[in-house]
């Protein structure tokens, strides 16, 4: 079964494209500290797409996967954390399943912690976590 999904290609559905003032999003969730990161790596965004558009050209649903992830980081923990704990929350599990992988290993901590900064705020921008205005 997995191996037949694998050879699937999956589309997002039901994603709501609508703009949204970034602002609005942050004031909503409470995210007083990481409202600053945000605001700083939002310029990251197009850099993202291009390294998700070049992942999707290794394998079938592969930007759909690390936002999956990312997704269900969010969903697991939006009960227990809300505003920056949750944020926090979401951080830290993300970057301790990338300290598992060995691929990474020659990143710092600094490092990973800026890359997953960058990464979660796609995942924001995208609307993967946290709740839309």
């Amino acid at each position: 079964m997995i191996n037949e999904l694998a050879k699937e290609e999956f589309k997002e559905v039901n994603f709501d494209t609508s703009e949204f003032d970034i602002e609005k999003k942050i004031i909503k969730n409470n995210l007083s500290v990481f409202g600053d990161v945000i605001a700083q790596y939002s310029v990251y965004y197009t850099t993202i797409q291009k390294i998700y558009d070049e992942y999707d050209k290794i394998g079938k649903n592969k930007s759909m996967a690390v936002l999956h992830t990312i997704n269900k980081e969010y969903l697991s923990n939006k009960e227990k954390f809300n505003g920056d704990s949750l944020y926090n929350e979401i951080a830290k599990n993300i970057k301790r399943k990338l300290s598992l992988s060995s691929n990474l290993e020659q990143f710092n901590e600094n490092d990973l912690e800026l890359y997953v900064d960058i990464v979660l705020v796609d995942s924001f921008i995208r609307c993967k976590i946290f709740e839309k205005p």
